[in-house]
């Protein structure tokens, strides 16, 4: 049960991650995930010596510390914005908003000279 969450949290926010959606809530959850298998298994020297791995000698930073730091500067800077799927929903969303606000805008333009006639008149 647990192997089938883990590997199906990995391919979901990996693909979340790869095509730019909900960028920030996936770079959050890839975080905890990883920050989960970096405390399972930390790089800590045994009896003095630095633990080996197939990746080399891990003296307290590893592959998935590097991977966290990766995901948290990716969160930092907002990075759904300058690429990906949540690029094209944030341009789609503003671009409804603005249309909006121009419709109102005219609408307000075109009622303000009627206004101003009912006001002479009466």
């Amino acid at each position: 049960m647990a192997d089938q969450a883990t590997v199906w949290g990995l391919v979901i926010l990996g693909l979340l991650l790869m095509v730019g959606l909900f960028t920030r809530t996936a770079s959050l959850a890839a975080i905890l995930l990883l920050l989960l298998f970096y405390l399972a298994h930390p790089p800590f020297p045994l009896h003095g010596f630095a633990p080996i791995t197939p990746q080399g000698f891990e003296l307290y930073v590893n592959q998935v510390l590097i991977e966290i730091l990766a995901l948290s500067v990716g969160l930092a800077f907002n990075t759904g914005k300058i690429s990906g799927l949540d690029l094209l929903i944030h341009n789609w969303i503003r671009g409804r908003r603005s249309e909006r606000h121009t419709r109102a805008q005219v609408a307000a333009a075109l009622r303000k000279p009627h206004d101003e006639i009912v006001e002479r008149w009466q």
